[in-house]
C-alpha cells in the first residue's frame, strides 16, 4: 500500500488506525470494494465502476451523503495520487455500513476508504506463458442477489486461492451449485470457440466484471460473435481459448486445463482493442 489513504474524505498517513473493533467491515463484511486502475491520471472504465458500486450499495441498502458520486470518486482517487506523488496506481475502493449492532444494522449509512498500491504494468499486455487452472470441487457458489457484488465478504475466493496453491494451480475456477463454471478467485471467465466467445450469464450467479462487461461491448462492436450462457467442464475442453479477465490485468490467458492446451490469437487481437478503448473511454 502507497504512503497515504483518504477515509471519510480525510488525508491520514496509511498506517493510522481508523477501524473500530465494532467495525462491520471487521465483524461481518458487511460492506462492498471497487478495484480501479488509473494510469497517468486516468481512470479507467469510471462509469461502469460506479454504476456496479451503485448497485451494490442498492443491493445491500447502503448510502452515502454524497451528491454527485462519480465526481466525488474521481475527485478522491486524483487527490490521493497526488497526496502519494503518483500518477498511475491500482486504487481500491471499500465501502461499508457504519455503526454497530449485530446482524441487523443500527442504520444503512456508510463509511468509504480510499487505499493505492503500486502498478506493476500501465498498458494491458498478454503473458502468453499462460496460466494453469483447476476447478475447485469442495465448496460451490450460489446465484441470487448477492452473487454479482463485490463483497467485502470475500471468503470462497481466499478459500479457492489457497487450495489451488496446494494443488499447484495459478489459479481455480468455481462452480455454482449446478456446476457451472461461473468465473476464476480473481477473474471473470471468457471461452473462444472458432471466433466466437461464450461467457456465463449472471444469472449464473458470477460477478459483475468491469472487464467482462467491456470486453463484450468491444467484441460485438468489432464484429466478433458473443454468446452469454452456462459453462461446463465439456465447454473446456473443446474451446480453442480460455481467458480469465480483470481490469488491471485485462485479459490472462490460459494455458492448460488438464491434457487439453490452449491458442492465444483471438486474445492478442482483444488485448489491442481493449488498450484502444481504455484510453478513448477513460
Amino acid at each position: 500500500m502507497l504512503s497515504y489513504i483518504i477515509y471519510n474524505g480525510h488525508l491520514l498517513p496509511s498506517g493510522d488506525a481508523f477501524a473500530t473493533a465494532d467495525s462491520r467491515a471487521l465483524r461481518f463484511g458487511d460492506g462492498i470494494f471497487e478495484t480501479i486502475k488509473v494510469v497517468d491520471g486516468r481512470i479507467l472504465f469510471l462509469d461502469d465502476h460506479i454504476l456496479r458500486m451503485q448497485e451494490g450499495m442498492r443491493t445491500l441498502s447502503m448510502s452515502l451523503p454524497v451528491e454527485n458520486l462519480p465526481h466525488f470518486v474521481a475527485d478522491q482517487i486524483l487527490k490521493l495520487l497526488e497526496a502519494n506523488k503518483t500518477t498511475s496506481a491500482r486504487v481500491r475502493i471499500t465501502i461499508w455500513r457504519s455503526g454497530s449492532g449485530f446482524y441487523l444494522p443500527e442504520n444503512n449509512v456508510s463509511e468509504i476508504l480510499f487505499s493505492a498500491s503500486h502498478l506493476d504494468q500501465k498498458n494491458y499486455h498478454l503473458d502468453k506463458s499462460g496460466l494453469s487452472v483447476g476447478i475447485l470441487t469442495g465448496q460451490q457458489k450460489s446465484p441470487g442477489d448477492l452473487a454479482n457484488i463485490k463483497s467485502l465478504n470475500s471468503q470462497l475466493y481466499v478459500f479457492a486461492a489457497i487450495k489451488g496453491k496446494e494443488m499447484g494451480f495459478d489459479e481455480m475456477l468455481i462452480c455454482n451449485t449446478n456446476w457451472n463454471i461461473i468465473e476464476s478467485t480473481s477473474s471473470s471467465i471468457f471461452i473462444v470457440t472458432g471466433r466466437s466467445l461464450v461467457t456465463p450469464p449472471l444469472s449464473d450467479g458470477c460477478i459483475a466484471g468491469v472487464m467482462r462487461k467491456n470486453i463484450i461491448r468491444i467484441a460485438l462492436n468489432a464484429g466478433i460473435q458473443v454468446t452469454e450462457h452456462s459453462i461446463t467442464e465439456s465447454d473446456l475442453i473443446v474451446a480453442d481459448e480460455v481467458w480469465l479477465t480483470n481490469v488491471i490485468q485485462g485479459i490472462k490467458v490460459v494455458v492448460s486445463f488438464r491434457e487439453k492446451n490452449y491458442q492465444c490469437v483471438i486474445a492478442e487481437k482483444m488485448i489491442t482493442l481493449i488498450n484502444q478503448e481504455s484510453i478513448s473511454n477513460s
